[in-house]
C-alpha cells in the first residue's frame, strides 16, 4: 500500500470517528409521546418540537404483516417498547446519518442511563439490524445481546405454547410472554378501553375500543374461565395483558 493511500485511509477513519463523536455530543432530551412499533417512537423534545424516531441497529416485525403469527409478535414487540418508554424522559444521540429516507431521526435512545436499543435486543423483542453502518462498539454489543437472547429463548424467541399462570403469579412475570388463566368475573368499558376483569383483584385483560370489532362475542366471556396470551404488564399498580386479536383468547 502506497504512503499516500495509507494516509487517505487514516484520514477517512479519523473523520468518521470525529463525526460520530460530534453527533453523539449533540444529544437531545425529550419525552416519549407515542410508540408506533418495537423500533419506532415519537419524542417531544425539551425545546418543544416533536419528531418520529427510528432506533438505530434494531428491527421489529411489521404490525401490517399478512401473517397472523407475525402480527402477534409485532404487537408484543410494540407492547414491550410501550411499557418501557411511553411517557418516559429519554436522551437521544446520533450517528453519522441523522435521518433516514422517510425523514425520521435515527438515534440511540437512552432511558435511566440504559441504552434501549441494546436492552430490547437483550430481552428478545427485536432483531439486530446491520444493513447500514453505525458505531462499531455498539454493533458488537447489539449482536451479542441478540445472540444471547436467542440462546436463552427470551421474548419473541420463547417456544410456544407459552407457560400458563394464574393472576397471582403475574407479578413474577412482568415483561414476559405468558398465558394467564382466570375467571372472567366482570366486563366493563372505561373510556377507550374494555376491561375483562379477573375474580382475583388486580388483573385484567384489556381490549382497545378500536379493536372491538375483532371480538364479536366479548360479553359471552363473562362468567367463564378463559386463558389470554400476551405480554404481562404492570400499569399503575395493576397487572394486565393487552389483547388485539381473538386468537389471544381461549
Amino acid at each position: 500500500m502506497g504512503k499516500n493511500r495509507k494516509w487517505e485511509i487514516l484520514f477517512i477513519l479519523f473523520f468518521l470517528v470525529s463525526l460520530t463523536v460530534s453527533l453523539s455530543a449533540q444529544a437531545e432530551e425529550g419525552v416519549v409521546t407515542a410508540v408506533y412499533d418495537g423500533d419506532t417512537i415519537k419524542v417531544r423534545f425539551d425545546k418543544g418540537n416533536s419528531e418520529v424516531v427510528r432506533l438505530i441497529g434494531i428491527n421489529s416485525p411489521e404490525l401490517t404483516d399478512s401473517r397472523e403469527k407475525v402480527r402477534f409478535i409485532a404487537f408484543m414487540a410494540k407492547r414491550f417498547s410501550y411499557s418501557i418508554l411511553y411517557g418516559q424522559k429519554v436522551k437521544l444521540s446520533y450517528d453519522w446519518e441523522k435521518r433516514d429516507k422517510f425523514g425520521r431521526l435515527l438515534a440511540y435512545v437512552f432511558y435511566n442511563s440504559k441504552l434501549f436499543n441494546e436492552f430490547i435486543l437483550s430481552r428478545g423483542f427485536a432483531y439486530v439490524f446491520l444493513k447500514y453502518p453505525f458505531r462499531e462498539d455498539y454493533r458488537q454489543r447489539f449482536v451479542t445481546a441478540y445472540r444471547n437472547a436467542r440462546k436463552a429463548e427470551a421474548g419473541l424467541w420463547k417456544k410456544q405454547p407459552y407457560p400458563v399462570i394464574v393472576p397471582e403469579k403475574c407479578k413474577n412475570h412482568i415483561g414476559d410472554l405468558m398465558r394467564v388463566r382466570f375467571f372472567c368475573a366482570d366486563i366493563q368499558q372505561k373510556g377507550k378501553l374494555i376491561f375483562l376483569g379477573a375474580l382475583e383483584q388486580g388483573f385484567s385483560a384489556i381490549i382497545n375500543i378500536r379493536d372491538k370489532h375483532h371480538f364479536s362475542d366479548i360479553q359471552n366471556l363473562k362468567g367463564r374461565v378463559i386463558t389470554v396470551t400476551g405480554f404481562v404488564e404492570e400499569y399503575r399498580g395493576s397487572l394486565q395483558v393487552v389483547l388485539f386479536m381473538p386468537s389471544q383468547i381461549t
